[in-house]
């Protein structure tokens, strides 16, 4: 007494070329689209951690332009500070001290030692009144070490930590970090900062903020700290060019599952009239198609999933190389590989149902019928659109690698 799950295996067994060809289909499918939806994620994740990395964790500065009369007192200070949706802020004053012993006037910068400053200028150390921070272009240049002591305007700093050029700008200055209360002396009478960096609370928008503080004056000058625009929109651009390819890779590999099983269904044809015959139930043969459809979408499902996990980097890599995109982060999120993974299986199983509810809908006799005299007429239809978006598929790959060398 054979089981369906038996008879469905010996169908497999008697088709095994057309079998591998749809299980191969939808496994380069899958890899597809589960590494073009992870590469345009990290992408948009490692811009943001590059922006952050540059500017740390403030959202914008606040202050006047250079050379203007008025400047950040304590009171003004104070009403900055204390706009609603801010999480912190971070005074910076900016002057020119001389390295005595060098006769060398340098830019100056006169923080506090909390966590916005240190995220801003990539410092460890925290700052006291007889300690400073220097560049490692300044340090390499005159041979500074940590523990070297300095004279600056007279007075005997301990250099504590020398950091990274700051990034950010064409020209990065040498440059002296020092504690706020070191470099106040230096400023006007009455200015406590150049300067403050102020972080939004979470969701709040920079914009917003910077209204709402515009209001105190609107002589302040305001930088916004986002992505640079071009960027932004290169990202965006991406995302949807890699949604629609993906929507193509998927109907089109669809439609040639399609025609693949449809090429099984015409075989098995004489096959299922017989068990029509003797006494199977439409609901039996349709579990027979169920399954087979089931097992071959879970294989090439399954394999392409594992493929594109293994081997993620290599085609990041790859990509990168041949498309001149930009480099992006290799983190893989399993929990959206899973769902990538379970949106290509139903798109595929949805597909792969359509000939097989139709042929279990057809009667034993004219089963046997149809199958001398329908022949291939559909699928000459098929194939015409299976051309057809692949025609599309390529011109959104040719176009997607001439704007990445023209942006390049």
């Amino acid at each position: 007494m054979k089981t369906l799950r038996g008879i469905s295996f010996q169908l497999f067994r008697a088709n095994r070329l057309i079998i591998l060809t749809s299980i191969i289909s939808i496994t380069i499918a899958t890899i597809l689209v589960v590494t073009m939806v992870l590469y345009s994620l990290n992408a948009k994740e490692s811009m943001e951690q590059s922006f952050r990395t540059l500017y740390g964790d403030a959202d914008l500065s606040v202050g006047y332009d250079t050379g203007e009369t008025k400047f950040l007192n304590q009171s003004l200070i104070h009403e900055i500070e204390s706009q609603n949706g801010i999480e912190d802020a971070a005074e910076v004053a900016i002057s020119h001290l001389t390295i005595d012993q060098k006769g060398l006037e340098l830019y100056t910068l006169g923080v506090t030692n909390n966590n916005l400053t240190k995220s801003r200028f990539k410092f460890n150390e925290d700052l006291d009144e007889s300690s400073v921070i220097l560049n490692e272009g300044l340090a390499a240049t005159f041979d500074y070490n940590v523990g070297d002591n300095l004279s600056i305007e007279g007075k005997s700093y301990r250099v504590i930590e020398i950091i990274e050029d700051i990034k950010g700008t064409s020209n990065v200055p040498d440059l002296l970090i020092m504690h706020q209360d070191n470099v106040k002396p230096f400023l006007r009478n009455g200015e406590e900062a150049t300067y403050v960096m102020i972080k939004g609370e979470e969701n709040q928008a920079s914009l917003d903020m910077a209204d709402s503080i515009k209001q105190i004056d609107p002589d302040f000058r305001i930088d916004v700290f986002e992505e640079d625009p071009l960027v932004s929109s290169n990202i965006k651009t991406l995302n949807v060019f890699i949604v629609i390819l993906s929507a193509l890779i998927l109907t089109v590999t669809s439609l040639l599952v399609i025609s693949n099983f449809d090429i099984i269904l015409y075989k098995l044809k004489n096959q299922m009239a017989i068990l029509r015959s003797i006494g199977a139930t439409t609901k039996q043969v349709s579990r027979i198609i169920f399954f087979q459809s089931f097992v071959i979408n879970t294989i090439g499902v399954g394999l392409g999933t594992i493929f594109a996990i293994l081997g993620v980097q290599q085609i990041f890599h790859f990509a990168e190389e041949a498309l001149n995109l930009p480099p992006t982060t290799e983190k893989i999120n399993m929990i959206l590989v899973i769902l990538i993974a379970l949106i290509c299986f139903i798109v595929f199983q949805l597909f792969m149902l359509i000939p097989a509810y139709r042929s279990t809908k057809i009667l034993p006799l004219k089963l046997i019928q149809e199958n001398e005299r329908q022949g291939f007429i559909l699928e000459k239809s098929r194939t015409r659109l299976i051309k057809v978006l692949s025609i599309i598929a390529g011109i959104f790959a040719l176009i997607g690698y001439v704007l990445s060398h023209k942006n390049h």
